[in-house]
């Protein structure tokens, strides 16, 4: 990771269809390499992320895209103010072949578009 690329901050806050579907969103992707935290408290789900700004855009999308994360519903708040101690964040990300959410960025309509793929997967420009 560069010292000059402009870091984001995410606070998801999401609400699953019921606790145990909430309970498996934060098992899915707790080891996002872009997450500091991700917990829940019967149907709410929140997560903080560090991310690069240009992937400002992956925190926004569960809003207009809830059910891509297995919610109901999504909001995220975005700051450049503080930052979130990720392991990305933190340059301990090393490449392991498979996303540890279990997606396959290949199968992501954003794949190739606006993403290069999950800093767990490929050496990107983000990783």
């Amino acid at each position: 990771m560069s010292d000059k690329m402009k870091m984001v901050t995410g606070v998801l806050v999401g609400t699953a269809p019921s606790e145990a579907a909430a309970a498996q969103v934060v098992d899915r992707f707790q080891s996002c390499p872009y997450v500091s935290l991700y917990a829940s408290s019967g149907k709410t789900v929140v997560g903080v992320f560090g991310i690069p700004e240009s992937k400002r855009w992956w925190l926004e999308w569960p809003e207009e895209r809830p059910e891509v994360m297995g919610l109901e519903s999504a909001v995220a708040l975005l700051t450049d103010r503080l930052i979130a101690p990720s392991p990305w964040a933190q340059g301990e990300v090393r490449p392991c072949g498979k996303a540890p959410c279990g997606a396959d960025c290949g199968d992501c309509p954003e794949y190739r578009s606006r993403c290069s793929g999950c800093p767990s997967t490929a050496l990107s420009a983000d990783s």
